[in-house]
């Protein structure tokens, strides 16, 4: 399979370099994780996909975030808002740019929790689906 630029990335780039969390929403299957992938090779990766790993979180989220080898996705974060604040207290205790990449496919929900636990913290992005004037045919 080949990879397909998307225009956002060299902005998401620069700008997750400057702020210790980037969250990129998106509906389900747009890319954010082949994207994020794509970017961050040297990023650990996490999905909230994963059960286990979601119950884990969610039973001891101070712990799970401080357990973390960062830099840091953490895939469907919307799973989980348990962790937000915990991210919150992990960031102004250690404020490195670029520790945590979030991303989430129900934005309504995802917004909420981050407007209150997050303020001021992360940068926020959008990836939107392909558009067939994107592809060359």
């Amino acid at each position: 399979m080949n990879y397909i630029t998307r225009d956002i990335e060299k902005e998401l780039k620069k700008i997750s370099a400057q702020f210790p969390v980037t969250l990129l929403t998106g509906s389900r299957q747009t890319g954010k994780s082949t994207m994020l992938t794509h970017l961050f090779p040297k990023y650990r990766y996490l999905s909230f996909d994963d059960s286990s790993l979601r119950i884990s979180a969610k039973n001891d989220p101070a712990a799970f975030i401080e357990s973390l080898q960062t830099p840091v996705i953490i895939e469907e974060v919307q799973y989980v808002p348990e962790i937000l604040p915990f991210i919150k207290i992990h960031v102004d205790k250690n404020r490195k740019n670029g520790t945590f990449i979030l991303t989430g496919s129900q934005v309504f929900n995802l917004m909420a929790g981050v407007t209150e636990s997050l303020a001021g913290r992360p940068a926020l992005f959008e990836l939107l689906p392909f558009l067939l004037t994107n592809w060359s045919v």
